[in-house]
């Protein structure tokens, strides 16, 4: 009989627990592979001038780190990173896990699973659309006052980390509630693997919406670390100055991280789970409210998404959104094709990586926990990962993106942690009935990366400059940015919020809770 140690999560033979440790060895070489090793690259970078990624390797010591820490720039960097990267990421986090131990608590098992549906679909909704709205209707609040461009930052970045965190930490204690277990220890392990995040993340607020936001006249309040290692590597070409500024920031952030790993290991190895008799057999109106608030929520997004008008910006905009919504727009139909394609392909190589991780995570719950903590450590090696993709012959092309996606350590994180406490207290013989089990789960975390997918714009404006290759976000970014787009005209606007907001996302992440709910009952 083989028993894990580290977590209680039990396999019935050798063979197995030996199967499950190779898969679980297997993800963390395709992870050293595409993201450790350009890691390492970005690190040898800090200590090489400019001329390197453009075919001539000169080795400069310490130089790009002297002229780092001697601008007067740095250290307003440093403490815009901790404000926005702690703040926007921890209150979201405490408030969301709140939220979810209300849910459980005030919550039917049958109506609980609609309930958190309700509180996920906000987090489907595409990033660049939040984006759009914040500047088109506050674009200019942001430009008048460099203080409210921070709390619009906070406010956009916010919605999808507390509804998400809300989200986890109800789903863990359903998982353990359905098992005869008492819910608040899944709620307070969801929370835990959210601290992680919030921690790890502590200088890196959230870059994509950040950009969106900033600009001249807010960068004395807004200019973080993230955002100038993204101007000098890829806008500016100064390449060893990017890199040094990352490795600073792993520096400051390594504590952090092994606090937050080290401590949610200890709790997932001490907790004791206690079983409880009975269940309250109603929805309380407490829960029933707050299953209200969510969907309504949710729908107030859809139609703020698709029918606001915006202002405040351009009149261009306000011309835009009055355009005939029943014509047809064959323009965007190529950009739509582009994210449908980019979504899948990220859709089945995640959903390929996470039997492996998963699988493991059956073995070693923490080895798990702790590989995505580490990707989550390592995110914003810009001028790493682009040499890597450089040297493969990859930029401009689409795998750079699908490949960043597939290594979502949020999700890891949060599977990770459902996962843990699905098989804690259960013997498996092997694969095949670790994945009956764990199929639902999979193809509901699926289902979120490739949404997160089809929604943000980050990773393909860094890695493709060929208009034929964007999707929706990327198209919608130059909109906001730029003030208009070569390959879109702002007639198209409303369509293109119909398609890039409506109902395929929002019917994707209700099938796959269902689907969640009757595996569950089955297991």
């Amino acid at each position: 009989m083989y028993t894990n140690q580290s977590g209680g999560n039990k396999l019935q033979n050798t063979s197995a627990g030996a199967g499950a440790a190779i898969c679980l060895a297997a993800a963390w070489i395709i992870a050293a592979v595409f993201k450790f090793y350009p890691a390492v690259q970005g690190f040898l970078i800090s200590f090489q001038s400019s001329e390197t990624m453009r075919g001539e390797t000169v080795w400069v010591g310490f130089e790009n780190y002297y002229h780092l820490l001697s601008e007067m720039t740095f250290y307003p960097l440093l403490k815009n990173s901790f404000v926005l990267g702690i703040v926007s990421n921890l209150l979201p986090i405490v408030m969301g896990c709140f939220l979810g131990w209300l849910l459980v608590r005030f919550s039917q098992e049958r109506t609980l699973l609609l309930i958190l549906a309700a509180w996920l679909l906000p987090v489907v909704f595409p990033t660049q659309a939040y984006i759009s709205l914040a500047v088109w209707n506050f674009g200019d609040l942001i430009t008048a006052s460099p203080s409210a461009a921070v709390w619009i930052y906070m406010v956009t970045a916010g919605i999808k980390t507390l509804c998400f965190s809300a989200f986890l930490c109800g789903l863990c204690g359903h998982v353990l509630r359905n098992s005869g277990f008492a819910a608040n220890k899944g709620v307070l392990l969801g929370g835990g693997a959210m601290l992680v995040l919030s921690l790890v993340n502590a200088l890196s607020p959230s870059l994509e919406v950040l950009r969106g936001v900033q600009n001249p006249l807010n960068y004395e309040m807004t200019d973080v670390l993230d955002t100038y290692i993204y101007r000098t590597g890829m806008m500016n070409m100064d390449y060893g100055s990017s890199a040094a500024a990352w490795v600073c920031k792993l520096l400051l952030e390594l504590p952090l991280l092994l606090a937050a790993g080290i401590g949610f290991c200890l709790v997932m190895k001490k907790i004791r789970l206690q079983r409880v008799s009975s269940y309250a057999k109603k929805t309380s109106t407490i829960g029933a409210i707050l299953g209200i608030l969510g969907a309504v929520f949710a729908v107030l997004c859809a139609v703020c998404f698709v029918f606001m008008t915006p202002k405040g910006t351009s009149e261009q905009a306000n011309v835009a959104m009055t355009a005939d919504y029943s014509s047809s727009v064959p323009s965007i139909v190529p950009y739509v094709e582009n994210g449908i394609a980019m979504a899948a392909i990220t859709a089945v190589l995640f959903f390929a990586f996470l039997l492996l991780y998963g699988y493991g995570c059956a073995v070693r719950p923490a080895g798990g926990i702790l590989l995505g903590a580490l990707l989550l450590w390592i995110s914003g090696n810009t001028v790493g990962e682009y040499e890597f993709y450089r040297s493969l012959g990859a930029v401009n092309t689409i795998w750079p993106v699908v490949i960043g996606e597939v290594f979502n350590a949020p999700m890891l994180i949060g599977f990770g942690a459902v996962s843990y406490l699905m098989f804690r207290e259960r013997q498996i013989s092997g694969f095949g009935q670790w994945f009956s089990r764990a199929l639902p789960v999979m193809l509901l975390f699926t289902g979120l990366v490739a949404a997160k997918c089809w929604g943000s714009s980050e990773l393909l404006v860094t890695y493709v400059s060929d208009p034929n290759l964007y999707s929706l976000p990327a198209v919608m970014r130059n909109l906001l940015l730029m003030g208009g787009s070569p390959i879109l005209e702002w007639s198209d606007l409303r369509h293109m919020l119909a398609v890039f907001c409506g109902a395929p996302l929002a019917a994707c992440t209700i099938a796959g809770v269902i689907v969640f709910a009757v595996g569950a009952k089955k297991s």
